[in-house]
């Protein structure tokens, strides 16, 4: 019928206006915060277009390493997230171990002997320093400051002990008797703590050699005899 599509002619639909109208799908990613380092984006809520593929990078702080993420079971690291829904996820990070270096200067043992340790972090760990004979424990240096052979350092980063031994000196005092001479000759002499200093006796003519003594008191009848320098000593022959 002529005219029939007239009374239509209102109804036909505006284009533009149903462009206008349509919004494309968001969806937020929120990036949680962890302990032991950060994020790129960082911690914190976005918004982002569906299908959007968006890369999350964790950045481990010193002393830790990225271990995975929480609400993702990949390991991937950068992620990359695809933005089909909301989605939340945290990085996880583990403190990586310490190490502790034990080392010794001079002679004596420690607990833990020298080398190298590792232990969790912020682990309490025991030391002690025990001298040779002939030295004595003079401090622990390094990552520790302490003078007693004994103590304790907290590892909350990696860390070096150093046990420092000095050595001992002592005098050996050799006094003179009548019939003789000895060699060394007599006098004072110092040794290192734990030497073991040869002496003789040599009688005159006419004399025999009887026995050494110590301090008054009778040491020995050996000559030579052989006098270990553990303490300040003072000998005399008798002839």
């Amino acid at each position: 019928l002529p005219g029939a599509t007239d009374g239509f002619a209102g109804l036909a639909p505006d284009i533009g206006a149903l462009e206008s109208g349509l919004t494309a799908a968001t969806y937020i990613l929120t990036i949680e915060a962890a302990p032991g380092g950060t994020t790129i984006p960082a911690p914190g809520s976005y918004t982002y277009l569906q299908g959007e593929n968006v890369p999350v990078l964790a950045t481990p702080d010193p002393g830790f390493r990225f271990s995975s993420w929480i609400g993702d079971a990949r390991t991937l690291n950068p992620l990359p997230v695809m933005m089909d829904a909301d989605k939340s996820i945290s990085p996880v990070f583990v403190q990586l171990p310490v190490v502790l270096t034990v080392e010794i200067i001079g002679n004596g043992t420690t607990s833990p002997a020298p080398g190298l340790y590792e232990y969790p972090a912020n682990t309490e760990v025991p030391l002690s320093a025990t001298p040779a004979i002939g030295w004595s424990f003079d401090r622990w240096e390094g990552s520790i400051s302490s003078t007693e052979p004994m103590t304790i350092i907290i590892m909350d980063t990696s860390k070096t002990a150093r046990a420092v031994f000095v050595q001992i000196v002592y005098t050996l005092t050799i006094d003179m008797a009548v019939g003789g001479s000895t060699d060394p000759a007599a006098g004072s002499y110092t040794y290192p703590g734990g030497n073991l200093v040869l002496v003789r006796a040599n009688p005159s003519g006419g004399y025999n050699f009887v026995r050494w003594l110590e301090s008054g008191l009778e040491l020995s009848t050996y000559n030579p005899v052989g006098i270990l320098m553990d303490r300040n000593r003072l000998i005399a022959p008798v002839f």
